[in-house]
C-alpha cells in the first residue's frame, strides 16, 4: 500500500501543478497562439474530472493530501472556468437608469414571441441584436423604434438615430460585414450612445484543426492563425472607432470571445463589463458541441464607459438560438 499511497501523492500534487499550469497557459496564450485559443473555447470543465477519483481516495488514504486537491478545485473551478465572484452594487446610484438586453438570434433562429414576452416582463428600455434577419417581428409596446443595418439591429422605446456603422472582414464570409452599429439614445434627461456589436468567430478555424481520427490535426492550424489576425485587426478598427466619443457610451453584443482572450484584454479590459463587475457565477451565454461534448462559454458583453456604469447583470434562459439573452441595468452618472 506504500506503493499506491506514493503514486496518489504524486498524482495529487501533478493535478495541481497541472491546473496552476494550465490556468496561466490560458492566460498566456488564449487568442495568441493556436493551442491556446483551443483551449480557451475549449470544454473546460473536463479538467475537474480527476477530482472525482482522487478526492474520495484521499479520504481514504491520505486526508492531508486534500490540500493540493482542494486548491487544485478551487483553481480549476474558479478562474479556469470563468467563475465571477462579484456582489457589489453601487452606492450612488442617481442617475438615469437604463434596462438594455443583448441577444444574437441567430439569423431568427429565436421564438420571437418569447423574446417579446422577455422584453415587456423585464421592462426593457434598450434592445441590441445580431445575426437579426429584415423580416424580425416583434411584439413590443406601441412607440418602440428600431434600426437594422446588415444583421445588426437596435430597438428602443426612446428616440434613437443611426451613427456610421463599422464594417470589417468576418471570414468565411467574402464580403465585409458590420460589425457595430452605434446610435444616439435621446431620453428626457440626456443623450448617451449605445451600440450593437457582432466580432467575427473563431469557429471556422476551430472546427478545420479538429481531426476525427487524431483529435487535433496541427497542420490544419493555418485557418484558425489566420482567424485570429483577422480577429485582433477588426477589435482594433472597431475600439480606435470609439476612442474619440466622450458621451457616455453602452456597447452591447456578440464579442465571439470571453473575458480570457489576450484580444479581449488588449482592446476591451478599459471598459466596465456589466457581468464580470456585478454578479455571481458564469453567466455562460453560448452553448456548442464538440464530437458530442459541451461546450458552455461566456462570449457576449454588456460594456460601459464615460460615465455609464453596470448596476446588475444578469443571463436569462435560452430562447430558440444557442445564444442566451443578457440583460443589464445601467445607470448614466454623467448624461449630457
Amino acid at each position: 500500500m506504500k506503493k499506491f499511497d506514493s503514486i496518489l501523492t504524486f498524482l495529487a500534487w501533478s493535478y495541481l501543478a497541472v491546473s496552476i499550469t494550465t490556468l496561466t497557459f490560458m492566460y498566456l496564450a488564449g487568442d495568441r497562439w493556436w493551442p491556446g485559443t483551443l483551449l480557451l473555447y475549449g470544454p473546460r470543465w473536463v479538467l475537474t474530472l480527476p477530482l472525482f477519483p482522487l478526492l474520495p481516495l484521499a479520504l481514504w488514504r491520505r486526508v492531508r493530501l486534500l490540500v493540493p486537491l482542494l486548491l487544485a478545485g478551487t483553481i480549476v473551478v474558479g478562474p479556469f472556468m470563468g467563475m465571477q465572484w462579484a456582489f457589489s452594487m453601487p452606492n450612488n446610484a442617481n442617475g438615469h437608469v437604463v434596462r438594455v438586453l443583448t441577444c444574437n438570434i441567430q439569423t431568427g433562429n429565436i421564438d420571437c414571441k418569447a423574446l417579446s414576452q422577455l422584453i415587456r416582463e423585464k421592462n426593457v428600455d434598450l434592445v441590441a441584436l445580431q445575426e437579426c434577419p429584415p423580416s424580425l417581428q416583434l411584439d413590443l409596446p406601441p412607440g418602440w423604434q428600431m434600426i437594422q443595418t446588415g444583421i445588426l439591429a437596435i430597438l428602443s422605446r426612446y428616440s434613437i438615430q443611426a451613427h456610421e456603422p463599422i464594417m470589417a472582414p468576418h471570414p468565411p464570409h467574402v464580403w465585409p460585414r458590420h460589425s457595430l452599429l452605434p446610435c444616439s439614445v435621446t431620453t428626457p434627461e440626456g443623450e448617451f450612445i449605445f451600440g450593437s456589436m457582432y466580432l467575427p468567430s473563431p469557429r471556422y478555424g476551430l472546427q478545420h484543426i479538429l481531426d476525427r481520427a487524431i483529435g487535433i490535426n496541427p497542420r490544419k492550424a493555418d485557418l484558425l492563425v489566420a482567424e485570429t489576425e483577422n480577429r485582433q485587426k477588426v477589435s482594433e478598427l472597431v475600439r480606435n472607432s470609439l476612442k474619440f466619443r466622450e458621451s457616455p457610451l453602452i456597447i452591447a453584443g456578440d464579442f465571439n470571445m470571453p473575458v480570457e482572450s489576450n484580444i479581449y484584454q488588449t482592446y476591451w479590459s478599459e471598459f466596465s463589463n456589466a457581468f464580470a463587475e456585478k454578479s455571481f457565477g458564469y453567466g455562460w451565454t453560448y452553448r456548442d458541441y464538440a464530437y458530442g461534448i459541451p461546450i458552455n462559454l461566456r462570449i457576449d458583453h454588456v460594456l460601459t464607459t464615460n460615465g455609464a456604469h453596470p448596476l446588475q447583470c444578469f443571463v436569462e434562459k435560452y430562447i430558440g438560438s444557442d445564444h442566451r439573452p443578457v440583460i443589464s441595468d445601467i445607470y448614466i452618472s454623467r448624461i449630457k
